[in-house]
């Protein structure tokens, strides 16, 4: 009763993807700057796998319960994306690696969850050392297997003001660049675009039975050719960023900018003094404030130059303030800017 879109008898699934997450399991902590609405789009559309709630260690021996109990644990903050079903077991199972003698005795059923199903033949990410079920990511170009935890860290170098490109991304096996992955999806569905289709029965299904699921071999020999960066199947990491140009593009123009910038210089009597600083060309500077301070004579002048190192030390002062500290007068303003 008021249980609207629970026909079918998996609400619990309606943020889920093929029994994986639409967001990260907390393999990783830090920023998370790729473009969200992207990865879940392609979670969504199968054409990326979800993010599976990985297995801390995987035995091919284990019954149902001792691999959900060898799940790692989430943190709180997506604690209200997890399975509540899930959850359940796992309080009663505990955190810990399971022991093959050991099994809760208030589990009746021999198939809880059917996500216990789905980690048969798990396989081990290379990167993140954890396990995941056999449906996983592979790369493009030379095949091996990847967790879409791992596939979202990987990205382009960053720009700087001394390294003015951004590198495409390698792939850490073979290091052929424009890094992407190609994702077999399985030949069932479950939450997020299932509606209308018959779930995976593998509850009816014998305790260690794999019915309906491919084996981690059928999976893999299904791709054995490499794919193009720009093939419709891949999917690359310059695609969850798109901003990638964005950001290059604006590390190029602060460049240009600190570039193109002038001290602005004013003499006045003996001495040279810097007044500000303009982004654009500085124009010829009035030197009749300069001529109160002249003698008539050259000795004058050949004291003013005499005296131009103070006029320097003032000038590389405001230079440090202004974060252009290092630099010469003539790297700054250029030798045709200043009027002596």
């Amino acid at each position: 009763m008021g249980n609207t879109g629970s026909s079918s008898g998996r609400p619990h699934h309606d943020e889920t993807v093929d029994y994986g997450h639409l967001s990260p399991q907390g393999v990783y902590t830090g920023s998370k700057d790729w473009n969200h609405a992207i990865v879940t789009q392609l979670i969504v559309d199968r054409k990326l796998g979800p993010f599976y709630r990985p297995l801390e260690d995987y035995n091919d021996g284990w019954d149902d319960e001792q691999i959900l109990a060898a799940r790692k644990d989430t943190p709180d903050a997506d604690s209200g994306h997890s399975d509540p079903l899930a959850a359940r077991v796992d309080s009663r199972d505990g955190a810990r690696p399971p022991l093959p003698t050991k099994r809760p005795s208030n589990l009746k059923e021999p198939s809880r969850c059917p996500e216990a199903s789905l980690y048969r033949g798990a396989i081990e990410c290379p990167i993140c050392f954890l396990y995941y079920p056999p449906n996983i990511n592979h790369s493009r170009c030379c095949d091996q297997a990847i967790c879409t935890e791992c596939f979202v860290q990987i990205k382009r170098t960053e720009p700087t003001t001394t390294h003015l490109v951004s590198e495409p991304a390698a792939c850490p096996y073979c290091v052929q660049e424009n890094f992407g992955v190609v994702y077999t999806p399985p030949s069932w569905r479950a939450g997020i675009g299932s509606e209308g289709m018959t779930p995976p029965s593998w509850a009816d299904a014998p305790r260690g039975s794999q019915q309906g699921i491919p084996s981690p071999t059928a999976v893999h020999k299904r791709r054995r050719k490499s794919f193009g960066h720009d093939s419709p199947e891949v999917v690359t990491t310059d695609q969850i960023r798109p901003d990638w140009e964005a950001k290059l593009a604006a590390v190029r123009a602060a460049v240009t900018r600190r570039a193109n910038r002038r001290i602005i210089m004013r003499q006045v009597g003996d001495r040279l003094i810097p007044i500000g600083v303009t982004s654009g060309r500085v124009h010829a500077l009035p030197t009749a404030e300069g001529a109160e301070g002249e003698s008539g004579s050259g000795n004058g002048s050949r004291r003013r130059r005499g005296q131009r190192p103070n006029g320097q030390a003032d000038l590389s002062q405001l230079l440090g303030q202004m974060g252009l500290g290092g630099q010469d007068l003539e790297e700054v303003t250029g030798p045709s800017r200043v009027k002596w």
